[in-house]
């Protein structure tokens, strides 16, 4: 399979010394018939994926799905409401569905959908924004590769505010509910407060991040104060980053993670392009591994975990881009590498 899709691939971008095609003039956007007040939208994945050397010995390749489709409301001059629905696999890692899952039933059966997005949104004034349901995740987010502590997929639920304290620099908390229980303890909860503060010297953006989570769970194996920071710069198209998570509330020694990455290109438009990579290092304990990234084809967590994403993306239109990219893992067991070619659109 992974034969097929680098073979294919000269066919859909172009080379790399192709001279850049000027885009057409823009037309007038043309009327769509819905209320100024409705802005829908949604995006679309097609995915061929292939895990070589698996635990197990054997070689997996198979196909995957992701549709997501929402609509933003004005509800008023400073209230807003979004809803959106999404494929479902049963975890909130993983929305996508596997050509040929069965679902519980059978393979024809299609995917399980969800909403996965049910909030409000109230900016008091120009410089807070308090958002209450269930939304996409609120932080400031590593801006090479954003899912060590928290998978992109996941939509947490529960209340958040962002609060400018200048032009340069602001407050972010939030308060997550992990689960609803009719018990006399508390539901298991995760609070959030971060910081950010954005410089300039020179020719650099500098961008700094500190957070603190603390995931709580009375009687349960989850009690951790995690710090996680990121420091990341920029210049023209180069951006680098550095991120370093370190859990406060174990014991073992067993408590810190560092991610080094770097980002070459501006994307966003037909006919550009990136190219990004990172290595990772991480103690077994460093952070709450259930509900980071699950791309690495390790679950990270029993032994630690170290390795790399490399990868590069293609604007083959606007709205519509290729990505080729690579993500090993290694807990000192096992050491697997997944191949990855994406197709992603939006509308």
């Amino acid at each position: 399979m992974i034969q097929a899709i680098v073979a294919t691939l000269p066919l859909l971008l172009p080379c790399a010394n192709e001279p850049h095609v000027a885009e057409a003039e823009m037309k007038p956007t043309e009327p769509t018939g819905l209320p100024e007040w409705l802005d829908v939208y949604g995006n679309m994945r097609v995915r061929m994926e292939s895990t070589l050397d698996q635990s197990n010995g054997e070689d997996r390749h198979r196909g995957r799905l992701r549709f997501r489709a929402g609509a933003k409301m004005q509800v008023a001059d400073n209230l807003k409401a979004e809803v959106r629905m999404s494929t479902a696999s049963g975890d909130g890692r993983n929305p996508h569905w596997d050509i040929g899952g069965s679902n519980g039933t059978d393979t024809f059966s299609g995917s399980d959908v969800a909403l996965d997005r049910i909030n409000v949104v109230w900016q008091p004034n120009d410089s807070a924004t308090i958002v209450a349901g269930k939304m996409g995740n609120p932080l400031v987010k590593n801006p090479v590769f954003s899912e060590w502590v928290l998978d992109g997929d996941i939509q947490p639920a529960g209340l958040a505010g962002i609060w400018k304290l200048n032009d340069k620099s602001d407050l972010r908390l939030a308060h997550i509910i992990i689960d609803e229980n009719n018990a006399p303890s508390s539901d298991p909860a995760l609070t959030i407060v971060q910081l950010n503060h954005a410089l300039n010297q020179g020719n650099l953006d500098w961008d700094v991040s500190t957070s603190f989570w603390n995931w709580t769970n009375e009687g349960g194996p989850v009690d951790y104060l995690v710090w996680d920071t990121i420091l990341s710069a920029k210049k023209d198209a180069w951006t680098g980053s550095l991120e370093f998570i370190q859990n406060l509330d174990d014991d073992s020694g067993d408590d810190t993670g560092i991610a080094l990455g770097v980002k070459h290109g501006k994307g966003g438009k037909k006919g550009e392009r990136q190219i990004f990579g990172n290595y990772f290092d991480f103690d077994a304990n460093a952070s709450m591994w259930g509900v980071a990234q699950d791309d690495v084809p390790i679950g990270p967590g029993a032994d630690g975990l170290s390795g790399f994403v490399v990868g590069y993306k293609y604007w083959w239109h606007d709205n519509t881009t290729v990505k080729l990219w690579a993500l090993q893992g290694d807990d000192e067991t096992d050491d697997p590498l997944r191949l990855r070619f994406d197709i992603d659109i939006k509308f």
